[in-house]
């Protein structure tokens, strides 16, 4: 339960890319009070990138096709979360699939 809230923030703050000194710092805080260890941290910060980079790929692909630049905002939300090439092959494979 507790770790559905940390994931919950930790997806909220990597939505536009990248972690203010502020967002750092209330995650910090966070993980603290939650008693979320570094490991537990990294694997929860891990599946939140994905998922947001998930999300921001489904909503690109909704009309059946993406724009040159959507795709180079994709790109840089890809190269901040640290998203591999192999990962976003993945999502973007399972997201045409859906789109048709």
């Amino acid at each position: 339960m507790l770790t559905g809230i940390y994931s919950r923030a930790l997806r909220e703050a990597w939505v536009d890319g990248a972690l203010s000194s502020d967002e750092r710092d209330s995650l910090r805080e966070w993980r603290a009070s939650l008693r979320i260890s570094e490991d537990e941290h990294v694997k929860l910060e891990q599946k939140a990138k994905l998922d947001v980079y998930t999300e921001a790929v489904q909503k690109a692909w909704a009309g059946g096709s993406i724009s040159s630049g959507t795709a180079d905002q994709l790109q840089q939300l890809r190269e901040e979360l640290e998203i591999s090439t192999d990962q976003h092959t993945s999502i973007e494979q399972q997201v045409r699939k859906t789109v048709g």
